[in-house]
C-alpha cells in the first residue's frame, strides 16, 4: 500500500505537471496491521480536481456476481465516461443496484469479520512461502494476494505456466504488473487449500532446484 506520506509525494507532481489520477479504491476496505488506508483525492482540492476515483462492490463486499462498480471524478469528464458506458455494456440490473445500496449503508461488522479472515490467511500463506527459500515475497498490507520473486527458479511468466502444468496450481504471471521476476498468488481461498497449494510448490521448487544442480 501506499503510505500517505508516498500520496503527497505523488500528488505534488501529478498538481505540478495537471497529470490526471485514475485512483482505484476497491480494497479499501482490506488492509491489515493498523495500516491506515488514504485516498489520493483527500489531500487537497488542486489534487481532488484532477481524480478519478474507482471502487465497487466486488471484493470488500464479496458481490463479484453483482458487477457493480462506480467511479467519482470532475463533472465534465463524468458525462464523458457515462456517455461511453452507456454506448459500451448493457445497464446494471435494478436489483443489484438495491443490493449494492443495502451493502453500502450496512453496518461494517461483516467487512471486518471478514478482513480478519483474509488477515489470519495472509498470515497463513506468508508461514508456508517462509519454508521456502528459494521464494522471497512482498508482505501484503491489504488485498488478498502476495507478490512473490522467483527470479531463482526461473521468470514469472514460465514459472506460471510450468506450475499450472506440473502441479495444477494457477498463479498470475508478475509481467501482467511491470514485474516479470514476480508472480502473484491469492489467499482468498480456505486455510486448506492454501495448505495445499504452497506445498505443492514448495516440492515442485525442490524437483526444479535438485534437477538444476
Amino acid at each position: 500500500m501506499y503510505t500517505k506520506e508516498e500520496l503527497v509525494q505523488l500528488a505534488k507532481i501529478c498538481v505540478e505537471h495537471k497529470i490526471y489520477v485514475i485512483s482505484d479504491e476497491i480494497y479499501e476496505k482490506l488492509v491489515y496491521d493498523n495500516v491506515e488506508f488514504c485516498s489520493i483525492a483527500s489531500l487537497g482540492k488542486e489534487i481532488f480536481d484532477l481524480t478519478i476515483t474507482v471502487n465497487g462492490v466486488s471484493k470488500a463486499y464479496a458481490m463479484t456476481g453483482w458487477r457493480i462498480g462506480y467511479a467519482a471524478g470532475p463533472v465534465e469528464i463524468m458525462e464523458y465516461i457515462k456517455k461511453y458506458q452507456d454506448h459500451s455494456t448493457s445497464n446494471p440490473t435494478s436489483i443489484s443496484q438495491a443490493a449494492t445500496v443495502a451493502a453500502l449503508a450496512a453496518a461494517n461488522d461483516t467487512i471486518e469479520a471478514m478482513c480478519k479472515v483474509f488477515r489470519g490467511r495472509r498470515d497463513l500463506i506468508t508461514r508456508c512461502l517462509d519454508q521456502i527459500p528459494q521464494i522471497s515475497y512482498i508482505r501484503p498490507q491489504g488485498a488478498f494476494y502476495v507478490f512473490c520473486n522467483v527470479s531463482k527458479i526461473g521468470d514469472g511468466a514460465t514459472v506460471a505456466k510450468q506450475m499450472l502444468d506440473d502441479i495444477k496450481v494457477a498463479v498470475i504471471p508478475g509481467d501482467s504488473f511491470g514485474a516479470p521476476e514476480y508472480i502473484r498468488l491469492s489467499f482468498a481461498t480456505s486455510e486448506e487449500k492454501i495448505k495445499e497449494g504452497i506445498s505443492r510448490i514448495g516440492k515442485w521448487v525442490e524437483t526444479k532446484i535438485s534437477c538444476k544442480i
